[in-house]
């Protein structure tokens, strides 16, 4: 529902929607059948294990020494979302095939009670979820799709521990069909994207210059983005490990803000009119704003061409008067040049950051 209508409650659509979860129907069927628990061997242990610390993680947090060791301290928790998706998706298709295994070899007996149970208690589980979602959320979903979806949780869970390979799959591959077959780029084409009238222009001066030019943009993540789409470079976007050769090359504190740029984060950029200091913030835990100068000397000596300024943007960026190349015909965003440094401007620290971050990844 959320990929396809915006709700107030709700921050990232997409992220809502995120994975059906089955790995709890797995757990609580672990804890009801001796033969299943004997039976789950290294790998399933494994996976349960990288579930639940990945659980602890994303719901109370860890000590400080264990996430400075694991590296998630680099990690927002509720990113941990991916990873517990991915595990869970093994973990039900591994135990779904050690299921028929011991369905056969128990010529059909397999515990028949426990996939009613597993089932029924999943039901219970979903309702509770959805109404607790109700509460946070302002009534989204409606009671009637809580239900519903509670109800078909619990029909999956309940093939899944029964073994049911065919019915589990087949009906979860139909759902997933049904849900996102009309929101799936390759029914909906990108055509919005690229050809809209900012791509035309990005693909424009690309193709004009005759090195890789650098993309210095303001107004939020997404133009940076788009950018990096089109095959450009840009200095905003999603940095999933972070670019601690380019942010130190920028900080003017020699390492002062390493704590606030070394961590994934989405980043964005303010304008600065001050060519010679760079600050860094997180707004939020996820987010990384630089106010930064286009014209700053480390961004010139990387192939800073041009600046793509969205909204209001356009008009914090004035100051830095900058030569006009495009106005959008509705006036939602501008791109200006940035004037290229000469060989004799390029010396010292600018010179080798042009070598050494001429095409940062």
């Amino acid at each position: 529902m959320t990929i396809y209508t915006v709700q107030p409650k709700i921050g990232n659509e997409s992220e809502a929607s995120s994975f059906y979860y089955f790995f709890p129907a797995v757990f609580l069927g672990i804890l009801l059948s001796k033969r299943l628990l004997t039976n789950l061997g290294i790998l399933g242990w494994l996976l349960v294990s990288y579930l639940v610390g990945m659980l602890v993680f994303s719901l109370s947090g860890v000590p400080e020494r264990i996430a400075s060791l694991s590296l998630m301290s680099y990690v927002p928790p509720y990113r941990s979302d991916i990873a517990i998706g991915l595990a869970s998706i093994i973990l039900c298709v591994y135990t779904l095939a050690l299921i028929e295994d011991l369905n056969k070899a128990a010529d059909g007996r397999w515990h028949a009670i426990v996939p009613w149970v597993v089932g029924g208690a999943s039901v219970l589980f979903f309702v509770y979820h959805g109404t607790v979602l109700m509460k946070t959320a302002d009534g989204f979903p409606p009671a009637n799709a809580v239900l519903f979806a509670s109800l078909l949780a619990g029909f999956l869970s309940y093939c899944l521990l029964g073994g049911k390979s065919a019915i589990f799959c087949g009906a979860l591959s139909a759902i997933l069909v049904a849900t996102t077959a009309l929101f799936n780029p390759l029914a909906t084409n990108l055509d919005h994207i690229y050809d809209s009238e900012l791509a035309q222009q990005i693909v424009r001066l690309n193709n004009q210059s005759t090195d890789r030019p650098l993309w210095v943009c303001y107004g939020g993540v997404f133009p940076g983005m788009l950018i990096t789409t089109l095959g450009g470079r840009s200095l905003t976007g999603i940095h999933w490990p972070p670019q601690l050769a380019l942010w130190r090359s920028l900080d003017p504190t020699g390492g002062g803000y390493e704590k606030i740029y070394n961590r994934y984060a989405e980043v964005s950029l303010e304008y600065r009119d001050d060519d010679k200091w760079v600050s860094f913030f997180n707004p939020t835990q996820g987010t990384l704003l630089v106010k930064v100068s286009p014209t700053h000397p480390v961004l010139r000596a990387m192939g800073g061409r041009y600046v793509l300024a969205m909204g209001d943007a356009q008009t914090a960026v004035e100051p830095a008067r900058l030569p006009l190349l495009y106005k959008s015909s509705n006036g939602s965003f501008s791109i200006f040049a940035i004037p290229v440094l000469d060989s004799s401007q390029m010396s010292g620290e600018p010179a080798r950051l042009a070598k050494t971050l001429a095409n940062p990844e």
